[in-house]
């Protein structure tokens, strides 16, 4: 079956990849702070950018809606229905 030369061939390869395991759960435990960081403010400046584009395109419908309203001054008649709703006792 094995001789002791497979054997030793299989257990330095086992070792290679629990090392390798080991020195990747490393490195990513010494990176993921610096790869948060980088994240977070790329997503800070898309939201800065987005709300940049809508705050411009408010103000610009703002001022082109700036015409004075000669309308009458809204009445509550057209409001709708009263419902009254009466509690329920168990």
């Amino acid at each position: 079956m094995f001789t002791f030369n497979h054997m030793e061939s299989y257990l330095n390869t086992l070792l290679i990849v629990i090392l390798s395991f080991m020195l990747l759960g490393y490195i990513i435990r010494l990176a993921a702070p610096a790869i948060i960081r980088w994240y977070t403010r790329r997503m800070l400046r898309h939201f800065e950018q987005y709300h940049q584009t809508i705050f411009k395109n408010s103000q610009a419908e703002e001022t082109t809606n700036q015409e004075p309203n000669k309308k009458s001054p809204t009445s509550l008649d057209n409001v709708g229905d009263y419902v009254d709703f009466e509690e329920i006792k168990d």
